[in-house]
C-alpha cells in the first residue's frame, strides 16, 4: 500500500485533513453554513451515519474527477 501512494495514477484521500480541522486531527462535529453536523460518534472512534455519508460524498467526488482525468488524456 506504501508504494501504491507513489504511483502517478494512484490517489490518497487522507480522510484527517478531509473531515479534520487546523490540526489535521478529526472533528466530531462539521460546521455547514450555520449548521453544526456531528460526525463522530460518542464512542470517538466511528462516525456518525451523517459522518460516513460525507465520506462517502468526498470519495466519490475523488473518483468521479480521476475518471474524468484520465478520459480526458
Amino acid at each position: 500500500a506504501i508504494e501504491a501512494v507513489n504511483h502517478p495514477r494512484v490517489v490518497f484521500l487522507e480522510p484527517w485533513r478531509l473531515l479534520g480541522g487546523d490540526t489535521d486531527v478529526y472533528q466530531s462535529f462539521f460546521t455547514i453554513g450555520d449548521s453544526k453536523i456531528q460526525l463522530r460518534a460518542t464512542d470517538g472512534i466511528h462516525f456518525t451515519r451523517a459522518g460516513y455519508e460525507l465520506q462517502g460524498d468526498i470519495f466519490y467526488l475523488a473518483l468521479i474527477n480521476a475518471y474524468n482525468d484520465h478520459v480526458s488524456r
